[in-house]
């Protein structure tokens, strides 16, 4: 049936499954005082690295059906871990809250291991929401796929091996 223009159309809300429910009651427990909707899901927006340089690496976390001050976000409860035992806790560095869609953004920074990105921080990273009593809830990952390089940039090239005839 079509609808006429500027006629508000009213959904049924989809399903809730049972880890959306779980995740709801995780969400809640760990960010205090915020209003909670029906179906709180944190989704994380990260890219991979494949790039030498850089201090930092920012990612940002939607929280949809949460309208939360910055002050009620998880500031000390977002954990990234890596290869070598690479385990930092991310800063959250800014916030955005849209109560009309019932949503809250954040954005987080962590620091390259060894002050910037390079071959050697090659591996998977994983982004992890501390829980009080139930573990931990894995949000999703990002990859450092760096080439190697020398330190001017040019492709390092495996040291010949002399061959005896």
């Amino acid at each position: 049936m079509r609808q006429s223009v500027g006629q508000l159309v009213k959904r049924s809300p989809a399903p809730v499954s049972k880890s959306a429910q779980n995740n709801k009651g995780a969400i809640a427990q760990i960010i205090k005082g915020m209003q909670v909707g029906e179906n709180p899901t944190p989704n994380l927006f990260i890219s991979n690295i494949t790039a030498w340089g850089g201090a930092t690496k920012r990612f940002r976390l939607v929280y949809d059906g949460i309208t939360a001050k910055r002050t009620q976000l998880p500031a000390s409860k977002v954990i990234v871990t890596g290869p070598d035992g690479y385990r930092q806790v991310a800063q959250l560095v800014a916030s955005k809250l849209n109560r009309v869609v019932g949503r809250t953004i954040a954005f987080y920074r962590i620091q390259a291991p060894g002050g910037s990105w390079g071959a050697e921080d090659n591996g998977n990273y994983v982004i992890n929401l501390r829980r009080t009593n139930a573990g931990n809830l894995k949000l999703g990952q990002f990859k450092v796929r760096i080439n190697a390089r020398d330190q001017d940039g040019t492709p390092s090239l495996p040291t010949p091996t002399p061959v005896s005839y």
